[in-house]
C-alpha cells in the first residue's frame, strides 16, 4: 500500500513538474519538498505528541 501511495505521488510530481515553466523549477522543488516536509512533521506531531486523536484510535479498532 505504501509503495502504491509512493508511485502514485512520484508520478503526480513528474506531471506537474513537466507543466511548470523552466525558469520556476527551483520554485517548484522547493515548495514540494517544504511541503513534503510539514506533511512529515504533521504526522509525527500526531504520533507523539497529541495522546487522544480519533485517527490512530480508529486505525487501531480495524
Amino acid at each position: 500500500m505504501i509503495a502504491l501511495h509512493g508511485l502514485l505521488l512520484v508520478s503526480l510530481m513528474y506531471v506537474f513538474a513537466r507543466r511548470v515553466d523552466p525558469t520556476e523549477k527551483g520554485l517548484f522543488w522547493t515548495a514540494w519538498l517544504y511541503r513534503l516536509l510539514m506533511g512529515v512533521s504533521l504526522g509525527l506531531v500526531y504520533t507523539y505528541y497529541y495522546d487522544a486523536n480519533d485517527t490512530w484510535h480508529f486505525l487501531k479498532m480495524l
